[in-house]
Order: structure tokens, then C-alpha cells, then sequence
């Protein structure tokens, strides 16, 4: 009985001795914001100032009046004015009123009545209070007949492109 005591005591003495062991360890705890709520494979309509916008994501996550989104498929159409845009994005944010629009990785065609361009920029901004594209980070435009490289462009509500910081452009003149 006297050996079970001992090995008993032995036993305690160590559990004892790991839990202060443990006890002792310094405290570090990493504070992680998380967002509101986190969204797969989202599809959404919306009409903003009469142009109908129909987005699709493969995630969103909503945050602070902010939604981050990957994995992006822009739909914008103005039907009255017989205008749209189709745009992949592999990533973006959105304000929660729908106004601003950031897309990372963009690549497009916008329509108009008398033309298509396809467009090619690392980021396009839309500012909902002003109704312009912006894009940066080196764009490219063309179409069938005209090719367009700049450092930026805008896009006006009217369809005016307008692109600069070192612009090469080539066209085809038809006779």
C-alpha cells in the first residue's frame, strides 16, 4: 500500500506541476475582426440611377456598410440608351448603398449602339455620386478597328472615352 501512495503522490506532484507549468504560460490572444456575414455563390439585381446592375460572386462578405466579393461577374445595362457593359473581375468591393464600385483584375466589353470595346485594366473604379469609370493601372482598349493603351481612362456617363498617361493607340482608316 505504502508503494501505491507513493506512486499516487508522484502522479499528483506531476499534474500538479504541469498545470502551473501551463498557468505560467504568457497570454497572447490575437484579436480578429470577422466580417458580418460571409455569402457563396451570390446573384443579385439592382437598379441604380436607371441602369439595371445584375452581379455574381463565387464569395461575399459583408462588413462595416463594405461587401468584398471574389470571383466576379458585372452585368451593367443602360436600356433606354441602349448601352451595357459585361465585366469579370477577380475581385472587388461595393458600398452597401450600391453607389461605388471597385473591381481588381478587370476584364470586359462595354456595348453601344454603334460599337463594341473590349477593355483590360488591374483596376476600375465607379464612382456611384459622379456615374465615371475610372480606370488605372494600365488599360487597354480595342475594338475592331482601333486599339487603345494608356496608364488610365475614364468612362463619362455619355460613353466619352477618354485615356491618358502614355497612350498608344493605332486604328484602321476604311475607304
Amino acid at each position: 500500500m505504502a508503494s501505491g501512495c507513493a506512486v499516487f503522490l508522484i502522479i499528483a506532484a506531476s499534474l500538479v506541476y504541469f498545470l502551473m507549468r501551463d498557468l505560467g504560460l504568457p497570454l497572447s490572444i490575437t484579436s480578429v475582426r470577422l466580417p458580418d456575414v460571409i455569402v457563396e455563390n451570390i446573384d443579385f439585381r439592382r437598379e441604380i440611377d436607371g441602369r439595371e446592375w445584375h452581379v455574381v460572386a463565387r464569395t461575399a462578405e459583408h462588413d462595416s456598410g463594405r461587401i468584398r466579393a471574389d470571383s466576379l461577374r458585372v452585368h451593367v445595362s443602360e436600356p433606354e440608351a441602349g448601352r451595357s457593359a459585361e465585366l469579370e473581375a477577380v475581385s472587388g468591393e461595393f458600398t452597401q448603398d450600391g453607389g461605388d464600385v471597385l473591381l481588381y483584375s478587370l476584364e470586359g466589353v462595354v456595348v453601344t449602339p454603334d460599337r463594341s470595346i473590349d477593355v483590360i485594366a488591374p483596376r476600375a473604379f465607379y464612382g456611384g455620386s459622379e456615374k465615371i469609370w475610372t480606370l488605372d493601372g494600365g488599360v487597354t482598349l480595342r475594338d475592331g478597328s482601333s486599339y487603345m493603351k494608356g496608364g488610365s481612362a475614364r468612362i463619362d456617363p455619355d460613353g466619352v472615352v477618354s485615356i491618358d498617361k502614355g497612350v498608344e493607340a493605332r486604328w484602321r482608316i476604311e475607304y
